[in-house]
């Protein structure tokens, strides 16, 4: 079964399809835009950041290989796709990838909140100020059970697609994890932006990870909006972004 990023319809597009639109994207006017303040902000030579932006694109929306998610978008099988929420099962799953390091934190951390509006607002009604552990645990055990098995055809497309780099990956993305093993990695991810650092390392993570997740989100509307026509709701960033965002003036 071919992985699927979105389908409305008949109308649809390919997993691979839409992370290779992203990278082609960054690949243009947005690394020419963005490097040089980000490969400051990072503090890492503009190469390394380089990388380190395409394989945050890469695992992004490794939340949307759940085989559950899958078949929700051919009408084979119905989950609540804002209740399971893909971006918080792409984040655990970046630890998987990339060793215990700051990056993987900012990486991580990017990848969770790319779609914060959405996310929090659906926390929000909840009355509740922050996404909780106990809060995700409800999503996935919901939604998944125990086990979550992912399209083994997106995880060896995306194994490839790692190889592409010289990184120090720390393992090979699994094809089913358990749901406390997420828990696992969302609560450290938690833990690490939010308590275990002092005040001052905490603020230089949060600038890290709000300066990489506003690039991918930015990035990954505008690849959605000019392949998903039908998708308002994957584009209402770009109608506003293409009013002020220096890299969609130059395109």
């Amino acid at each position: 079964m071919i992985p699927l990023a979105w389908k409305e319809g008949e109308n649809e597009e390919t997993y691979e399809a839409h992370i290779n639109n992203m990278l082609n994207l960054w690949r243009g006017n947005f690394r020419n835009a963005y490097l040089p303040s980000l490969s400051r902000i990072i503090g890492s030579d503009k190469g390394y950041v380089n990388d380190l932006i395409e394989i945050m694109i890469i695992l992004h929306d490794l939340g949307k290989l759940f085989i559950g998610y899958q078949k929700t978008l051919r009408k084979e099988r119905i989950i609540s796709r804002a209740e399971y929420r893909h971006e918080i099962v792409s984040a655990a799953l970046t630890f998987f990838v990339l060793p215990v390091s700051e990056e993987l934190y900012v990486i991580s951390g990017a990848i969770l909140l790319h779609h914060e509006p959405i996310l929090m607002g659906q926390v929000s009604r909840y009355a509740e100020p922050y996404l909780t552990i106990t809060d995700v645990e409800r999503r996935l055990r919901k939604s998944c059970g125990g086990v979550i098995e992912f399209n083994p055809d997106g995880i060896r497309w995306t194994r490839e697609k790692l190889k592409e780099y010289s990184f120090n990956f720390s393992s090979n993305l699994p094809v089913e994890v358990e749901i406390d093993e997420i828990l696992d990695k969302i609560k450290e991810l938690m833990l690490m932006l939010c308590v275990k650092c002092s005040p001052e390392r905490k603020a230089t993570l949060r600038l890290k990870v709000s300066a990489l997740g506003t690039l991918l989100s930015i990035i990954d509307s505008v690849a959605a909006n000019r392949s998903r026509k039908l998708d308002d709701g994957g584009t209402f960033i770009t109608r506003r972004a293409e009013k002020s965002e220096v890299s969609l003036l130059w395109l």
